[in-house]
């Protein structure tokens, strides 16, 4: 079976299977000649092994029958059957299926010579032409019936062995942003051919795009080389490294190792950090490297003498836990001297031949609320809203607790729910419109002893926006912006704003003035759906796909405190989102007339519209300003939450493509309030030397921004090949040519099951696959490389039928099941002479299915 032949099988016996094979036979040829010619079986001296030239030479011998002495090679066939599975399909049949012609051709070795050694044993050696690529599962050597004294036709199989070869490497794993590095690979059981170039060997993973220098063969087996990058090596993806068989002696297939590409970083953890007056604890964790088992506080460091490490604890093979010792008068002084730190770990603590260092930069409590209901009540509204704290618990919290504005002012509190972060507060406030319509806009704040930090201390909320839309609310699909359009005007805004200066009296309409490609009122016109983007972004770090660890909670509370941030942007900008579209509108028609009344019509609203626009640019809002919480939106953007928010959907997902729609929502959420935030300030801003410095803060924040974005995009990836996300590698779905099945890198049954853990109850790996753009329709089985592939070939004396079986413990997709020892490729070969004494193995099928592996 030309693509499901293994690497080697035995010659037993499967009385079973023969008989089965048999029984099909003699009902499928019947009146054939071939059943009326006479065989004798040949025993051979053992296997061929595989050698790229197809030259081989094999020792037969036949017990009771005599050789004749002058027997030439002439007298002997050496031939096989090349089968086509590309054009086979799966069979499953009771009774053996005879391949046509179109599916299978015979393929036929040149003897070389023959020596008859004695009465009962002959030397054949012979070559195939085609071995190297039809790399067929044996050999049949037929001796006519005129090469012996029984005038009987001689025959035996003579299976050939595959070799499995290794490559490592003798560096494991490197830094990503190293720029070149010097490889020695050896081989296992094999050696390098003389001449390799750089057109032999093909960088793949994190090593594409990378060069290949200074190739240089120090032995057999045993090859050096220099992978160079130009910015770095590709982080996230293994590096792999394939040699083509043409430079490896003998090799049926290409060989390959992999390379892990590591970037080693100290992440401190705030979301279990404590601390006092004389005392802090500190959650730490590895990223791409671990402690070694002998990890001590004497193992770590600290810039400032009046801290003492007294102790650190190893949690697992990357988490740990420090602990300090100092003397403040308060726990605010403490948390202004350890930030003031730089933490580092020696490298004897680690399984890197480096130190690293951090820092601990412990955060204030934040906290943010939304309206997830409002019913009437009679004259009233009665309104539910969710508030949750970052960085901090909720301490005492009563009805005094909150301070309301705007339409919430009235506010009377009828009950509240508080456990930890979380807490349900209802209120009632008299009705302004019906529930359908409602359009809620105001703030809400905080007051001391409500919330507690994490060292202690109680703390007040400065107010914050909280905004309810029953239209938007309603809104099921978020409707995301393209993120190119967005980036376009991100590009127009960062080219207008480091061209002019605050001084002068500017034209909204300016920003994107001959910009074709940037529309304004298309940002706008998507805005009011942002409303449905934020609810779904604040859902999913709470999905229960999202497995427990330190590093996902910090991601957890990475997201949330952005979020936060984001949602008061958005709350506080959304009342003028149409003013400013109208402004845009204003200008564009005060650009399209010369009239003079019109002008003076048109400059009067846009008078209007601009102070409208501005009362949001005064505000002050959790205890900043405008320009301070849109600089902190940018800079927490660029500072972890995207990366926080890819991994949480990384976590969530099975594999990369699954969770690219929502990492597209999630840029373009961001993008579009930011976007807005950013004209409302330039619009507020222009014209006022006052503003001069927040002005040239934000101008500065967006271009940073606009060069972030551009490295930050994220890739539809390749339908090809796709990153598992639950288990950190990348893999391809393959056909599987099982005479060279290679276990190295396959997913394993334990991994499957690690993804099954995370899918949805009425989802299936089939399903999953199908997702991420794999085309699976012809997909059944899938082998692992812990399946425990057989294979058994069998004869019996005098017979002309050869059978084969094939089984491997394989994972079903059609059933997401597992199937031990199943039984994929169940045929036989059976030797038929025609007329003319030409022998031919012509193949009969009981069962054959195609595999697959990702790998």
């Amino acid at each position: 079976m030309k693509k499901i032949i293994l690497k080697a099988f035995a010659v037993i016996t499967a009385l079973a299977v023969l008989a089965s094979s048999f029984s099909a036979c003699s009902g499928t040829d019947t009146g054939n000649d071939s059943d009326k010619t006479s065989f004798a079986e040949m025993k051979s001296d053992g296997e061929l092994a595989y050698n790229t030239k197809g030259e081989f030479s094999v020792n037969l011998s036949v017990d009771n029958i005599t050789l004749d002495k002058e027997m030439k090679a002439d007298n002997v066939k050496v031939f096989y059957s090349y089968i086509d599975s590309d054009k086979l399909p799966d069979i499953d049949a009771s009774q053996p299926v005879r391949l046509n012609n179109g599916e299978y051709s015979a393929v036929y070795a040149k003897v070389t010579s023959l020596t008859v050694n004695s009465e009962h044993s002959a030397t054949v050696v012979f070559s195939d032409g085609k071995f190297s690529e039809n790399k067929p599962d044996c050999f049949f050597v037929l001796f006519d019936n005129n090469s012996n004294a029984s005038g009987r036709y001689l025959v035996s199989m003579i299976p050939v062995k595959y070799p499995s070869y290794s490559l490592v490497s003798d560096t494991t794993q490197i830094r990503s942003e190293s720029t070149t590095n010097r490889f020695k690979l050896t081989l296992d059981k094999s050696s390098f051919a003389g001449d390799i170039s750089a057109d032999d060997i093909v960088l793949s993973g994190g090593f594409e795009n990378c060069s290949i220098s200074n190739i240089e063969k120090i032995g057999e087996n045993t090859l050096s080389f220099t992978i160079s990058a130009d910015n770095g090596y590709k982080s996230g993806d293994d590096g792999c490294i394939t040699v083509k068989r043409r430079a490896v002696t003998d090799a049926a297939v290409d060989v390959s190792t992999t390379v892990d590409i590591v970037s080693p970083t100290v992440e401190f953890q705030s979301n279990s950090f404590e601390a006092s007056t004389n005392y802090a604890r500190i959650p730490v964790s590895l990223i791409d490297c671990s402690f070694s088992d002998s990890t001590s506080a004497g193992m770590f460091g600290c810039d400032d003498d009046s801290i003492e490490i007294t102790r650190f604890d190893r949690v697992s093979a990357n988490e740990g836990v420090l602990y300090l010792s100092f003397d403040v008068d308060t726990p605010s002084k403490a948390i202004s001297l350890i930030s003031d730190c730089t933490f580092s770990i020696k490298d004897n603590a680690l399984n890197i031949n480096y130190p690293l260092y951090f820092s601990v930069s412990p955060k204030s409590p934040d906290v943010s609320a939304v309206i997830t209901k409002v019913e009437e009540d009679g004259s009233d509204f009665r309104v539910t809203a969710q508030f949750s704290v970052v960085d901090g618990t909720f301490n005492v919290i009563s009805k005094n607790s909150f301070i309301f504005s705007g339409d919430y002012s009235k506010a009377v509190i009828t009950s509240i729910t508080a456990q930890d972060d979380m807490a349900t507060v209802c209120f009632d406030i008299p009705k302004t419109s019906s529930v359908e319509n409602a359009e809620l806009y105001g703030t809400v704040g905080i007051r001391s002893g409500a919330v507690m930090s994490r060292w202690g201390i109680q703390t007040n909320i400065s107010a914050f926006p909280l905004y309810y839309s029953a239209a938007e609310q309603a809104e099921s699909t978020p409707d995301v912006t393209d993120n190119d359009t967005l980036l376009d005007m991100l590009s127009a805004m960062t080219a207008y704003f480091g061209s002019v200066a605050i001084g002068d009296e500017l034209s909204p309409g300016s920003i994107f003035a001959g910009n074709d490609k940037v529309d304004y009122t298309d940002l706008s016109d998507k805005y009011g759906n942002i409303y449905a983007t934020i609810n779904r972004t604040n859902k999913l770090p709470g999905s229960e796909n999202v497995s427990s660890g330190a590093k996902t909670a910090e991601d957890i509370y990475t997201v949330r405190r952005y979020m936060n941030d984001l949602m008061a942007m958005h709350a506080l900008t959304r009342p003028v989102s149409e003013s400013t579209a109208k402004l845009f509108a204003v200008y564009d028609s005060m650009n399209a007339t010369d009239d003079a009344q019109e002008l003076e019509t048109l400059g009067s609203e846009a008078k209007e519209l601009t102070a409208k626009i501005t009362s949001v640019y005064s505000a002050n809002i959790k205890g900043m300003s405008y320009s301070e919480l849109l600089n902190r939106i940018v800079s927490e953007y660029m500072g972890g939450a995207t990366d926080s928010f890819d991994a949480l959907c990384d976590n969530i997902y099975n594999w990369y493509p699954q969770g690219t729609d929502d990492k597209k929502m999630f840029r373009s959420m961001s993008l579009s309030v930011i976007i807005n935030a950013a004209v409302i300030e330039y619009i507020s801003a222009s014209g006022n030397e006052d503003n001069a410095a927040d002005f040239g803060s934000v101008c500065r924040s967006l271009a940073a921004l606009e060069e972030y974005q551009e490295k930050h995009k994220v890739s539809e990836g390749d339908s090809g090949k796709i990153f598992c996300t639950t288990l950190g590698r990348t893999f391809s779905l393959q056909r599987v040519n099982s005479v060279l099945h290679d276990p190295v890198n396959e997913i394993t049954l334990s991994e499957i099951s690690q993804l099954e853990n995370l899918m949805n109850k009425d989802s299936s790996m089939e399903k999953e696959l199908e997702s991420v753009g794999f085309g699976v329709s012809s997909v059944r089985y899938i082998v692992c490389a812990d399946s425990n592939i057989t294979g058994r070939s069998q004869t019996e004396q005098g017979r002309h039928i050869y059978s084969f079986v094939r089984r491997a413990t394989l994972y079903d997709l059609t059933v997401s099941q597992t199937a031990s020892e199943m039984e994929y490729c169940n045929y036989y070969y059976s030797i038929e002479i025609d007329n003319d004494g030409k022998p031919s193995a012509v193949p009969y099928v009981n069962v054959y299915y195609r595999l697959y592996t990702l790998k």
